[in-house]
């Protein structure tokens, strides 16, 4: 009830950006920016939250806020992202540019009040959309338990708001397709953070090209593993997940899961092979609206009408009359 109406907004290159981030950081920059007020001299946008009010948010009995966001800004280990070095890569395909940035500023948490405050450059991609956005609902998200849930639901939501928009456009739109997408699974492990392209000057600058070889990413990470004393945690989990059948359990199908009993879409997926061996080389997703049986409205049987001779005639009178 307190998310049902809460709405946030991103353009689909901030949706589609790479860079890792944690679960809480995610959802602090959902709340973020959906409460924000922008700075009118700098754009700069700055969000005020009391901790009492993230603590419904987020569901949480926990006294304070404070544990959270130190972990957030001090993390206890070097694997652990901060939320001050969130950086990130987004692509404008229409204007062909390409952004590298910091997504936050600075953030304190003082008597009980968290305030963040954003990059000045995220302001064009969160305010004052007027094309290429999708609409987000903290209803949605907030629930979300797996950071791979919540980047996969943005991206899937954006794409079935994009070509549902343009079937609507076309006059073919129907309320049960299912619309879909494909992505090389390099660029899905590094949209949902799996690979983080901070780990290599080499892979940001191949990420900066217009059409980045994933192929060649792919190859820059597998060296990286082999380095000796290269292998923290974040490393680990993607040595992990190049097993496709791993990456499948531990990322598609909880998002396929989550998606399905929490938000407003679901998907199925399938591989797509290709290379010697026949290797998983990209993913074909299938997004189609999630409708939960709260949202069906209740059919109602259509009575009969049965006239009489008289009454037909009647009817045809006062048809013919108009």
């Amino acid at each position: 009830e307190i998310l049902s109406s809460k709405k946030y907004t991103k353009s689909n290159a901030l949706v589609n950006a790479k860079g890792k981030a944690g679960l809480l950081a995610e959802k602090l920059f959902a709340v973020g920016i959906q409460r924000a007020v922008e700075d009118e001299k700098t754009g700069i946008l700055t969000a005020t939250i009391r901790g009492i009010e993230l603590k419904k948010i987020f569901q949480t009995n926990r006294g304070s806020f404070y544990d959270d966001v130190n972990a957030l800004v001090d993390p206890p280990t070097k694997d652990d992202p901060s939320l001050l070095d969130w950086r990130i890569i987004y692509k404008d395909e229409e204007s062909q540019t390409i952004e590298a940035m910091n997504v936050i500023t600075d953030c304190s948490f003082k008597k009980r009040v968290f305030e963040i405050r954003f990059n000045s450059k995220i302001t064009p991609q969160v305010r004052r959309l007027q094309a290429n956005y999708t609409v987000f609902s903290l209803a949605d998200t907030m629930p979300l338990k797996s950071i791979y849930s919540f980047k996969l639901y943005e991206i899937l939501k954006s794409e079935y708001d994009k070509q549902e928009y343009l079937a609507k456009k076309s006059e073919t739109w129907h309320p049960n397709a299912v619309y879909v997408m494909e992505m090389h699974l390099i660029d899905l492990k590094l949209r949902v953070g799996v690979i983080d392209s901070s780990w290599s000057n080499e892979i940001s600058e191949e990420l900066r090209k217009i059409e980045p070889n994933y192929d060649i990413i792919e190859k820059i990470v597998d060296e990286l593993l082999k380095e000796e004393g290269n292998i923290d945690k974040n490393k680990k989990t993607y040595k992990s997940y190049k097993r496709i059948d791993n990456f499948k359990k531990n990322v598609l199908d909880r998002a396929k899961d989550e998606l399905e009993k929490k938000t407003s879409i679901k998907f199925e997926y399938k591989n797509l092979t290709g290379g010697p061996g026949g290797k998983v080389n990209g993913i074909r997703f299938f997004i189609s609206r999630n409708i939960k049986e709260s949202d069906k409205i209740e059919e109602l049987e259509t009575p009969k009408v049965v006239l009489s001779k008289e009454e037909q005639f009647e009817a045809l009178d006062a048809i013919a009359d108009m």
